[in-house]
């Protein structure tokens, strides 16, 4: 059986980090089976002293991880340029492999995530759930949950899309020894013991008429009712042309109608999108594909409903769980962070959480979440992208 251990510390030296992590996560007594650790870094810490500390200190593991916007975990939230969390994993070889690949693009994204499915599936034939990180940037995230369900339907994939601080620069993404830009990894989980259950929400409102795509290329969006998309977008959020993504972040979600179905479980009717990018030629980026007929609105944060919904999915993921919760990974969209909500708000939001999806005998589940670019999380029973939002994927033993 798989046992999950994690930690989260800050600090500029990554060794000392990481030695406080390991004290943290296994109070000095390290199982002999652990198999891999995955590890989320603020941009102040170089994920290659991460997997050289690692391979160093527990030879023979395989070791996953990339850059954030944010780490939260055990200790709380932590948004400085020196934050560093882990989440471990111990158990049987046959129960936890990896996969992971590189040269990720928007054209390439859902082959590449066919591959890695396809080598999970064939290292784990009983896989019952799997984490997956990809590119902040230069990724079509609609790809991966189309390229994964092509192999793995029915297994519910968690993960995000890895981040800078917010500069939407370089994410960076370690995985077989080595940081890559452009790379995906996916770890894959087959104990039979265990089950997952999972929500997403984004409490935000959508406001205004729909704007109506009438011009595309993939994730390219080059008309908005009939004109050039930046003008349209820039006109809509009252910001200026010359804006930088960064500043239209906050502020320019664009939302998307969801299947009726859907919108009990996840609180609303609209999936958001989040603007990778502007091009020379005034073409909106994203991070899916859009067809002209779409309509997008757009969409403002509700701090009141952010809680309200917060609240509401973490009873429903307890009430769900038919067991004890071992242990909790989470991805929120990097806005989530000190770009929407203050300490505060985020501290208090983190200890909901996790005092909500706590064991059964009161302790802390492992916990280990990112603020990032996106997020995966199923959604009514089927894998779905997301940006926006808080994910959660809670793992508990079945009674």
């Amino acid at each position: 059986m798989l046992q999950f251990y994690s930690a989260n510390a800050r600090g500029a030296n990554t060794v000392r980090v990481l030695d406080q992590c390991m004290e943290n996560a296994f109070q000095g007594n390290v199982p002999k089976d652990i198999r891999a650790v995955i590890a989320y870094a603020t941009m102040g810490h170089k994920l290659e002293k991460v997997n050289a500390y690692f391979h160093k200190v527990l030879p023979g593991i395989f070791v996953m991880g990339c850059t954030c916007g944010g780490v939260v975990g055990p200790s709380g939230v932590g948004e400085s340029m020196n934050e560093l969390g882990i989440f471990a994993i111990s158990g049987p070889a046959e129960e936890v492999a990896y996969a992971s690949i590189s040269d990720v693009s928007y054209q390439n994204t859902a082959e590449k995530a066919e591959a890695l499915a396809k080598e999970l599936q064939a290292k784990l034939p009983g896989i019952n759930a799997a984490c997956i990180i990809v590119p902040g940037l230069d990724c079509a995230i609609d790809g991966v949950v189309q390229g994964f369900d092509s192999v793995l339907k029915g297994v519910p994939l968690f993960g995000g899309v890895a981040s800078d601080n917010m500069k939407s620069i370089v994410s960076y993404q370690l995985h077989d020894g080595k940081v890559d830009r452009h790379g995906m990894w996916m770890v894959g989980f087959a104990d039979p013991t265990l089950a997952t259950v999972n929500r997403a929400t984004h409490g935000f409102t959508v406001i205004g008429e729909p704007m109506e795509v009438t011009a595309s290329e993939g994730v390219r969006i080059l008309e908005l009712d009939g004109k050039n998309a930046w003008e349209v977008y820039t006109a809509r959020t009252r910001i200026t042309q010359d804006a930088s993504i960064s500043e239209l972040m906050p502020f320019g979600a664009v939302a998307e109608e969801l299947p009726e179905e859907t919108w009990a479980e996840y609180g609303s009717k609209y999936l958001l999108h989040g603007l990778a990018r502007k091009d020379h030629d005034g073409a909106l980026v994203y991070r899916a594909h859009f067809n002209p007929g779409a309509k997008l609105r757009l969409a403002i944060r509700d701090e009141a409903l952010i809680f309200s919904e917060i609240r509401r999915i973490l009873d429903e993921m307890r009430a769900q769980a038919d067991g004890d919760f071992l242990a909790v990974l989470q991805s929120d969209c990097i806005i989530r962070g000190r770009f929407s909500l203050d300490a505060i708000s985020k501290d208090e939001l983190a200890d909901m959480m996790q005092n909500t999806l706590a064991r059964d005998d009161g302790g802390k589940a492992a916990w280990l979440g990112m603020y990032g670019f996106g997020e995966f999380v199923p959604l009514c029973g089927h894998n779905q992208y997301h940006t926006f939002t808080t994910s959660l994927m809670a793992i508990y033993r079945k009674k």
